[in-house]
């Protein structure tokens, strides 16, 4: 599934139900009903998380291995053999092979730390500085991964080295209720391209698998990061539960 169809599902829910932003928005208090989408063209929307479970229900979700490579820094795999030595008396070709590109949602990614609110009153919580993503290419040899990283940028404009790094942001605050922990997530909209290339002459080319991991750039105000969802993830309990994926969040600090 294309990574503008959450946004299309979050842009038909907003003109009903949720706050379009202005150009310049005041900073605002969010509750653990509400998410941010983070979409095309700029487009920042508030909707009732109830109305993304619902619409998310029907998208891809990372699986383990998904998610695994996306939260690893993974080496390329470096050649072990000599490169076959093409022969001068051919001429060499590159060979392209994509499997049909996809979206995936990724599990809850945090933008601030666990925080456990006091028994009798919540507490504001915003993006903190910190927390990072990273684009990541993984490729069967060494040899031909500028080549690919080349091919991805020119056909998909694409980087797999793209990164990106929370900052404070007081545009929005989250309010964790009272005798709860909780923690600001972000679900990033992953696109995945994995194929192959041939290199070489007809019949002894050199054939070298890859995967690619990326995401689209937003910026939304002091808010720089990637498209997707933003909200507040609350539980009554540590470790703290992912609300959206398996698993759990990282540490906590009392409020």
């Amino acid at each position: 599934m294309h990574a503008s169809t959450l946004f299309t599902i979050g842009t038909s829910i907003t003109t009903v139900i949720a706050t379009t932003l202005p150009l310049s928005p005041p900073e605002r208090s969010l509750s653990q009903d509400d998410v941010i989408f983070f979409g095309h063209n700029g487009q920042m929307n508030v909707v009732p998380r109830t109305e993304f479970v619902r619409y998310a229900e029907s998208l891809p979700l990372a699986t383990e291995e998904q998610q695994i490579f996306n939260a690893s820094t993974l080496s390329l795999d470096a050649e072990t053999e000599p490169s076959r030595t093409i022969s001068s008396r051919c001429s060499k070709e590159t060979v392209w092979a994509l499997n049909p590109a996809h979206t995936f949602v990724g599990w809850d990614v945090l933008m601030s730390s666990v925080v456990k609110s006091p028994p009798n009153n919540s507490i504001s919580i915003n993006v903190e500085e910190g927390h990072w993503l990273t684009s990541k290419l993984s490729a069967s040899s060494y040899s031909t991964t500028k080549l690919i990283e080349k091919f991805l940028a020119e056909a998909f404009s694409t980087s797999s080295d793209g990164s990106w790094s929370t900052s404070y942001s007081s545009t929005f605050s989250f309010e964790v209720p009272a005798g709860k922990y909780g923690a600001i997530v972000s679900n990033p909209l992953t696109i995945v391209h994995e194929g192959h290339v041939d290199v070489g002459c007809i019949g002894q080319a050199e054939r070298t698998e890859f995967v690619s991991h990326t995401y689209q750039s937003r910026d939304y105000f002091n808010l720089k990061w990637v498209e997707g969802v933003i909200g507040l993830c609350v539980g009554d309990t540590l470790p703290l539960s992912r609300c959206y994926g398996p698993g759990s969040l990282g540490g906590v600090e009392s409020g």
